[in-house]
């Protein structure tokens, strides 16, 4: 089974574009989550929470990642804003964001696309990272990719 993963911290924002996925792609398994860790935990099945603060990082949960074997071949698209805040770092400054997110995956060696739907403009070092950058009030637009992206 295909997986799709969607990243998104606007919780009226990522139901929204979550039940529009669902409706569209009913036989893939999507992961619909509110930061980077929980993202990459849902299609990996790895645990990825933090023992210590030192634990969150992109070097490390790609090292967890790595050392636990995590199997990306079946994710088939990944949709993420750029502004991802975990509640858990938060506060504390630390945050992990869709950049981080599409390199860590990359990183792995995923090859698939990854969509960008954040309101900001990708930095300049992370375009390569992106194949597409779609606004996130564009839904239609959002599925209409992943469509063409999966079928």
């Amino acid at each position: 089974m295909t997986r799709i993963l969607y990243c998104e911290d606007d919780a009226d924002r990522r139901a929204k574009i979550t039940s529009a996925l669902r409706e569209s792609f009913p036989t893939h398994d999507l992961t619909s989550a509110e930061t980077v860790r929980d993202g990459l935990q849902g299609i990996t099945g790895i645990d990825l929470h933090p023992r210590y603060l030192s634990e969150i990082s992109s070097e490390t949960i790609e090292q967890r990642l790595r050392d636990s074997g995590a199997n990306l071949s079946d994710l088939g698209i990944v949709i993420t804003d750029g502004g991802l805040i975990d509640p858990f770092v938060g506060a504390r400054g630390q945050i992990l964001d869709g950049w981080d997110l599409a390199q860590i995956l990359r990183n792995l060696g995923y090859p698939g696309k990854i969509v960008y739907t954040g309101l900001k403009d990708i930095p300049t070092s992370k375009e390569s990272l992106f194949d597409v950058m779609i606004p996130k009030f564009e839904v239609e637009q959002i599925i209409d990719y992943a469509r063409a992206c999966l079928e």
